[in-house]
């Protein structure tokens, strides 16, 4: 039992090294697929937005079957059907609720940082910031994110370039 307290936060502080240097590596390029990263945490696209369930809970009500577009240990992008329920910029969230392809779950309340409400579609656009996120949920997150971009490198490794 002892042995645990000592692992637990090894693994925590490793997953948190990795997506820093993640992170340095990013913004020292300055670009990674013409995007420039500059925030506190690195933020990962996801892949297969349709594999998470994504539920925000607010006083009024709750918005479900939202997608997953982005994450990182501060915040998300959230997709958001048009809904009665209109978030602005400030909105408190009351919960977020976000359950990955492997089961795991976070839960945080939340603060609406960026909104985009676009006249010729059937989605809203949201930037969240997680205001309460655990150290085992920021693990999770950690996680995911590194294993996004363990993944895009694994696949970009493998694609032809055009050079000769």
């Amino acid at each position: 039992m002892h042995q645990l307290f000592i692992v637990i936060p090894v693994a925590v502080f490793v997953i948190a090294l990795v997506v820093f240097v993640l992170y340095r590596r990013r913004t020292r390029a300055g670009k990674s697929e013409g995007v420039t990263q500059k925030r506190e945490y690195f933020r990962a696209d996801v892949l297969e937005p349709e594999a998470f369930i994504v539920i925000i809970e607010l006083d009024a009500g709750s918005l479900t079957g939202c997608r997953l577009m982005n994450i990182s240990i501060g915040g998300a992008g959230i997709l958001a059907v048009r809904h009665p329920i209109v978030l602005e910029i400030g909105s408190r969230i009351k919960e977020i609720k976000v359950v990955f392809p492997s089961g795991e779950e976070i839960r945080s309340s939340a603060i609406v940082k960026h909104a985009l409400r676009e006249s010729d579609s059937d989605w809203n656009r949201y930037g969240i910031q997680f205001t309460d996120l655990s150290d085992a949920q920021s693990s999770i997150v950690a996680k995911y994110v590194v294993q996004l971009e363990a993944k895009k490198i694994k696949e970009q490794r493998t694609v032809p370039t055009k050079e000769g």
